[in-house]
């Protein structure tokens, strides 16, 4: 599926994805306006032959900038993001890179002029902002009014609309751009809200200001619109995060996941580890199509007794994990014997295909640095229920005397 193709490419930004190995695998077709090639030409040769950013650099560095000669040899200069793409071995399996031009940025030397002359024509929005003595904005771009519906007059009578506007859980980072403690060779990204009320992700670079005693006394800022390329972030997220054949949290979700109880979470937890007993004999007489069908009739079962509340994972080709936050161990259990009860009927009416299942089970009054030692309590008990059918299964072909 390609990670590019639905993405509204505007003339100015330029899109590849590369794999492990640096090979750009998919270029967006603007290729040959803004570099002179052909997204021919550019597909399935090394990113090296173009940046001096490698595979492992660009992974290293989520937001860099790099000089890159077009075909004809001019030199032009770009701001580079980059977001992982990870595969099911938790593995960065590729990366995309978004590139803006800001070839013109760099080439106005008076900071005001590069303001007054090409701000007012970019896309992006240009403001200066006064800090002391009082806020106002000295400069804002009337591109302001089309990313974020508010005219600039709106904001000129009212200077702290810019700080009303953003998301609840982002107005900490918003307030901190006029703090003179702030470590300003950052991007800032904050949810804003729209005129018409839906938030909007941007992208800030602040050049702040300062007296001669040290205070914050104003600050200059190039936003940006990165509601897409937030749209593309979640996107990947659920490729990296989901499993694409149940639907069904992956093995790196989990991961995460566990990592978070592990470290920063203290609730009570637990667990269930499953594993389909019959499905290689499945995939081995009747086919993987089948095995498939199988395993997606557990997935199912689990999404009905399970809800968002719980963590529910594939982890393998016949394996599954169950995660109960915040939950005693009277309710893990009627969730359990649920879970039970709707394989039993499951069964009694899908007698050509029953789900075979081994279950262990583990409970924690507490998730902190127990993790770990909680899932290898059930994948033990689940490996000892595994044994107890089959042993049951020989004693009744008369196996075991």
């Amino acid at each position: 599926m390609s990670i590019i193709s639905k993405i509204n490419v505007v003339s100015r930004e330029l899109q590849i994805v590369i794999n492990s190995s640096g090979i750009i695998t998919e270029i967006t077709s603007n290729c040959y306006d803004i570099l002179g090639y052909t997204d021919v030409e550019m597909i399935d040769t090394n990113i090296s032959k173009y940046s001096k950013y490698t595979f492992d650099k660009s992974v290293e560095t989520k937001n860099f900038s790099d000089e890159i000669s077009r075909k004809d040899g001019i030199t032009l200069f770009f701001a580079i993001s980059s977001t992982t793409l990870i595969d099911n071995e938790n593995k960065t399996s590729h990366i995309h890179l978004s590139l803006i031009d800001i070839s013109k940025y760099k080439e106005f030397k008076d900071r005001e002029e590069m303001m007054f002359r090409m701000f007012e024509r970019a896309k992006d929005i240009i403001c200066s902002f006064e800090i002391i003595p009082e806020p106002k904005f000295t400069y804002l771009s009337h591109s302001v009014e089309s990313i974020l519906g508010y005219t600039v007059e709106e904001y000129l009578e009212n200077p702290m609309l810019v700080f009303e506007i953003a998301h609840p859980d982002d107005y900490q980072i918003q307030l901190s751009k006029t703090n003179a403690k702030t470590d300003f060779s950052k991007l800032f990204q904050v949810r804003l809200r729209h005129k018409k009320g839906h938030y909007l992700w941007v992208e800030d670079y602040i050049i702040p200001t300062y007296n001669n005693n040290g205070q914050l006394v104003a600050i200059e800022s190039i936003t940006r619109n990165i509601q897409e390329k937030k749209e593309l972030e979640q996107r990947l997220e659920k490729l990296g995060y989901h499993d694409n054949l149940t639907g069904l949290f992956s093995k790196n979700y989990l991961l995460k996941e566990m990592d978070m109880l592990n470290n920063k979470i203290h609730v009570p937890i637990a667990i269930l580890v499953c594993d389909l007993d019959k499905l290689k004999y499945i995939n081995d007489s009747l086919g993987h199509s089948t095995g498939d069908i199988l395993i997606k009739n557990t997935a199912k079962l689990l999404l009905s007794t399970f809800n968002s509340n719980h963590i529910v994972v594939r982890t393998g080709g016949d394996e599954f994990v169950v995660i109960m936050m915040d939950i005693s161990c009277h309710e893990a259990n009627g969730l359990y014997a649920e879970f039970q009860l709707a394989i039993k009927l499951h069964n009694d009416s899908n007698k050509d295909m029953p789900i075979h299942i081994s279950i262990g089970r583990a409970y924690s009054e507490t998730s902190l640095n127990v993790m770990q030692h909680t899932l290898d309590i059930a994948d033990s008990n689940m490996y000892k229920n595994k044994r107890q059918k089959n042993l049951y299964k020989n004693q009744s072909e008369g196996n075991i005397k």
